[in-house]
């Protein structure tokens, strides 16, 4: 944030404020996955699909972490990191999904 604003960025962290950006984080992720979910609801992805709903323990754990150390920089490493595993373990998982349905 502090970096951001230095720059003269206006970023939602830097215009919000830690307190209240804190929360997009939440509502992003439970969009994110909710939509993942009535997408294999609607039939619009295969069933097999629902695996790449399982980083979604990661995601969920980093926001914990983010909404309880928001204002505390330094101690957001191992929300970071969760981010980045969730975004990749569901990209990757997502894909492998896809593949394989066309063979059953």
């Amino acid at each position: 944030m502090r970096a951001d604003a230095a720059a003269g960025k206006r970023t939602l962290i830097v215009r919000l404020g830690p307190q209240k950006a804190r929360w997009g984080y939440a509502l992003l992720t439970a969009v994110a996955y909710v939509w993942l979910m009535v997408a294999i609801l609607a039939g619009a992805l295969p069933v097999v699909c629902t695996v790449a709903l399982l980083p979604a323990a990661l995601s969920f754990k980093a926001g914990q972490q983010l909404l309880q150390h928001a204002q505390e920089p330094a101690r957001l490493t191992p929300a970071i990191q969760a981010t980045i595993a969730a975004a990749n373990v569901n990209g990757l998982l997502l894909a492998l999904a896809l593949g394989l349905a066309r063979w059953f």
